[in-house]
């Protein structure tokens, strides 16, 4: 099959396009589609230029971020990633990114009158409260249309032609949706993950505060 997730945020964190205050999640869709011999195509992304996962990390190693990453407070762009934290993230594709967000939540959140708007809490400043978080979730049987065993050969056959194309000077691979996700993930099943030191702490903290036995946190 060939899946689809659209996805309101838990969290208002993206303003309309020309406003300044947070009235959007950075509302994340996916669509995955098989190969035969390749890992699967996965576009799995939110709308704004960068997940705010990052600006998070950002601010817990202080670090700075990229201006076009996040606005501040009053709509200005920021590198200061306290500032982006507590402002809001930039759509990609500006009102384009703004526009997908707005349907992403139409879709995943006012159709089946979950939480949107107001009604959003922050998963980061209020994890104690119930998301209610919407999805829309939809699936293509590709057997309906072709067999899938001919669909993911020709799936394999993309991959290879947009791989083979002529490079730009300095990249040394082109990557398709999901692949370089796929390589990392077959490289930490076999070396483990790596965390900053930053978090292994902020983990240790809380395990500290939960009694949770701290071999279990990293």
């Amino acid at each position: 099959m060939i899946g689809f997730c659209w996805t309101i945020n838990c969290g208002n964190i993206m303003a309309p396009w020309g406003g300044s205050e947070r009235q959007l999640g950075n509302n994340p869709f996916a669509i995955a589609a098989p190969c035969l011999t390749r890992p699967n195509v996965v576009l799995d992304m939110a709308t704004s230029v960068v997940a705010r996962g990052k600006i998070v990390m950002a601010r817990k190693t202080h670090t700075p971020v990229p201006k076009d990453w996040a606005f501040d407070t009053n709509g200005r762009p920021t590198t200061d990633a306290e500032a982006a934290y507590w402002g809001t993230v930039r759509p990609f594709g500006d009102y384009k990114g703004y526009g997908l967000t707005f349907m992403n939540a139409i879709i995943s959140a006012v159709l089946n009158d979950s939480c949107f708007g107001p009604t959003i809490s922050d998963f980061y400043e209020e994890p104690e409260i119930v998301q209610n978080t919407g999805h829309l979730l939809q699936f293509i049987d590709i057997n309906s249309i072709d067999d899938a065993l001919a669909f993911k050969k020709r799936m394999d056959d993309a991959v290879s032609y947009l791989k083979s194309g002529k490079k730009a000077e300095g990249v040394e691979e082109i990557y398709v949706p999901g692949e370089i996700e796929a390589r990392t993930m077959e490289r930490q099943l076999k070396e483990g993950i790596t965390y900053p030191v930053e978090v292994i702490e902020e983990n240790r903290r809380i395990a500290k505060d939960y009694n949770v036995p701290v071999e279990l946190c990293l």
